[in-house]
C-alpha cells in the first residue's frame, strides 16, 4: 500500500487517499500501532495534497502525539513537515515557519545536510510566498551550493532548487529567472523529466507575463497545460489557468479570461488552495465579468474576494504584486456598492425597454391591422375602378344629363345644345389635357362667355368647371393606364404633366380624391394585369 501511495501522491492525490485509508484500516484491524501511526501520517499528507486541510490536521496531530510518546523521531519530523505544509497552504505562514524550523532543528542536530537543505527549501518557499523574495533567493542559492557537495543521486532535490530559484527570481530579476529556467530545461530534458519540463514552460509563461508579452505567455502556458494534463498535476494546472486568465484579461479577451478562471475556480473548490490564490482568482473573475457588464456575477465575485480578505485578515502582498494594483476592503466595498447601484439602474432601464417593447408591439399590431384593413379597402376600390373603366369604355364616355328649370335668366335650348355639342368635340379631341386649359380659354374656343359656359357645365355636367376638367383628366388617365403599357411605365410626375397637371402632387391629390386610392397603388396593381 505504501508503494502505491508514494507513486500516486503527486499526480493523483484522490487515489493516494484511498491507498492511505486502506493502509490505515489494515493497521487498525491488525492492531499494529506503529503501522497505524505511519498510515495516519500518509493519510494526513494525502488529505493535505487534496485540499482537505482540517482532516489532514486531525490525522497529523494524532501522528505527532503518538510519535512523541513512542519517541519515533522519523515520523515526528515528517509530521512537523506535513503540518508546516498544511499551514502554508492555508496561508498561515508564521505557523508554517514554526513547524519548518522544528524540522530544521532536528536536521542540524543530526548534522543531516540533505534534510537541512529540504527544510531550508520549505522555509524559502514560505518567504517567497510572503513576498520576501530576496531572502528566499538567498536560501535557495545557499542550498544550491550545499547540494553540490552531496552525491549526484539527489537529482529531484537539485531540480527542485532550480524550480524555486526561477520562481522567486521572476519577482526579482527576470533575466536571472530566464537564465535559471534554461538550466532547468536542460537538466529536465537530460533526465527526461516531464515534471521539470512542465515547470520550464510554466515559468517561461510567467516570465513573458511579467514582461507584458501576454501572447507569448499564452503560447508557453498552452504547452505547460498539455504536459500537466498528462501528468494529472491539478495543482500546477490551477496556476496555469490563473495566469492564462490574467493574460486574457490584460489582452481584454474577457470571455476567454472568464472561461479559464472558472476552470481554476473549480479546481480551487476541489483542492482548496491558499487564500492568496483564491483571492486573485475571484478578483480577476469579478473584473472580467464587470468588463462584459455581467453586473450580478461581478458583484458576487467581489463579495467573495471581500469575504476572503476579511476571513484571513491579512495584507495580500503577493496578490497585489502580481496584479500591480493595491486592493483593500474599502476598494472591494466600493466596487460592490457601485455594481449594486449600476445593477439597479440597468434593471430600471430594462423595465423601460420592456414597456417600450410592449408599446411598440401594440403599435405594430395596430399598424398591421390598419394596413391589412386599408389594403383590403384599396383592393375593393381598385376592383370598382376597373368596373368603372369598363363602363366608361362601353358608353364611349356618354353621361346622363338632367334638364333643370332655368335659373336667374332664360337659357335657350338651341344655344345650350350648341355649347354642349362643342364641349363634346372638346372632350373627344382631349382638349382638357392642355395644361393651359382654363374657363376663359375654353369659353373663347366655344365663342361664348365664361359666365354662360360655367352655367351650362353646372347645369348639364353637374360640376364646376374645375371639377369637370379634373374628372375628364382622371377618366382619361384610368383608361390610358389600363390599356397602355408604355404609358403605365412613366413616372408619376411624367404622367401628371402628360395629363395637364402642373405638378405630381396636384395629380396625386386629384386622383386620390376621385378614386379613393393613390396613382402609385393603381399603377402597381394594373401593371400586374398587363
Amino acid at each position: 500500500m505504501k508503494t502505491q501511495y508514494f507513486s500516486t501522491k503527486s499526480n493523483n492525490p484522490e487515489l493516494a487517499i484511498k491507498y492511505a485509508s486502506a493502509s490505515l484500516q489494515k493497521a487498525i484491524q491488525e492492531k499494529n500501532e506503529k503501522e497505524e501511526n505511519i498510515a495516519r501520517l500518509l493519510l494526513g499528507d494525502a488529505e493535505n495534497n487534496f485540499g482537505n486541510y482540517e482532516v489532514a490536521l486531525q490525522e497529523i496531530n494524532q501522528t505527532i502525539a503518538y510519535s512523541k510518546k513512542a519517541k519515533n523521531k522519523n515520523t515526528l519530523i515528517y509530521g512537523y513537515k506535513v503540518k508546516g505544509s498544511i499551514y502554508r497552504n492555508l496561508g498561515k505562514y508564521q505557523k508554517a515557519l514554526e513547524y519548518y524550523l522544528k524540522v530544521d532543528s532536528f536536521a542540524k542536530a543530526e548534522q543531516n545536510l540533505l534534510q537541512q537543505i529540504k527544510s531550508n527549501h520549505d522555509i524559502g518557499l514560505i518567504k517567497d510566498e510572503m513576498g520576501l523574495h530576496a531572502d528566499a533567493a538567498d536560501i535557495f542559492l545557499d542550498n544550491l551550493e550545499k547540494i553540490k557537495t552531496l552525491p549526484s543521486e539527489n537529482k529531484t532535490t537539485y531540480l527542485n532548487i532550480y524550480i524555486a530559484l526561477v520562481a522567486t527570481h521572476i519577482n526579482l530579476d527576470v533575466n536571472k529567472a530566464t537564465e535559471y529556467n534554461e538550466i532547468l530545461r536542460k537538466t529536465s530534458e537530460a533526465e527526461n523529466n516531464k515534471t521539470g519540463i512542465s515547470y520550464y514552460y510554466l515559468f517561461k509563461g510567467k516570465i513573458a507575463c511579467a514582461e507584458k508579452n501576454y501572447l507569448g505567455a499564452l503560447e508557453s502556458f498552452e504547452k505547460a497545460e498539455k504536459l500537466l494534463s498528462e501528468l494529472k498535476n491539478d495543482r500546477n494546472l490551477f496556476i496555469v489557468y490563473r495566469f492564462q486568465g490574467k493574460c486574457f484579461y490584460e489582452l481584454q479577451y474577457y470571455q476567454k479570461a472568464i472561461q479559464v478562471l472558472e476552470k481554476a475556480k473549480t479546481l480551487e473548490v476541489q483542492y482548496q488552495f491558499n487564500h492568496l490564490e483564491r483571492f486573485e482568482i475571484v478578483l480577476l473573475l469579478a473584473q472580467s465579468y464587470e468588463a462584459i457588464k455581467a453586473d450580478h456575477t461581478a458583484r458576487e465575485n467581489y463579495k467573495m474576494a471581500q469575504t476572503i480578505m476579511q476571513e484571513n485578515n491579512v495584507v495580500l502582498n503577493a496578490v497585489t504584486t502580481r496584479l500591480e494594483t493595491k486592493f483593500d476592503l474599502d476598494y472591494l466595498k466600493r466596487k460592490i456598492i457601485e455594481l449594486e447601484e449600476l445593477s439597479k439602474k440597468r434593471q430600471f432601464y430594462n423595465q423601460i425597454l420592456i414597456y417600450l417593447g410592449i408599446l411598440l408591439t401594440i403599435i405594430l399590431v395596430l399598424f398591421l391591422f390598419r394596413y391589412r384593413r386599408l389594403k383590403t379597402k384599396n383592393k375593393e376600390k381598385f376592383n370598382k375602378l376597373l368596373n368603372y373603366i369598363e363602363e366608361l369604355e362601353a358608353n364611349s364616355q356618354q353621361k346622363k344629363s338632367t334638364t333643370k328649370q332655368q335659373t336667374e335668366r332664360k337659357i335657350s335650348d338651341e344655344k345650350a345644345a350648341s355649347i354642349l355639342k362643342a364641349l363634346k368635340k372638346f372632350e373627344t379631341k382631349h382638349g382638357y389635357l392642355d395644361s393651359k386649359t382654363s374657363l376663359t380659354s375654353v369659353a373663347k374656343k366655344l365663342n361664348t362667355n365664361t359666365s354662360y359656359l360655367s352655367k351650362i357645365i353646372n347645369t348639364y355636367k353637374e360640376q364646376s368647371f374645375k371639377s369637370y376638367i379634373t374628372t375628364l383628366r382622371i377618366n382619361y388617365a384610368l383608361q390610358k393606364l389600363k390599356n397602355d403599357k408604355i404609358f403605365c411605365s412613366y413616372s408619376i410626375k411624367a404622367i401628371a404633366l402628360e395629363l395637364g397637371f402642373k405638378s405630381e402632387g396636384s395629380f396625386s391629390r386629384a386622383f386620390k380624391e376621385h378614386t379613393g386610392i393613390y396613382p402609385s397603388y393603381f399603377i402597381k396593381n394594373i401593371t400586374l394585369g398587363l
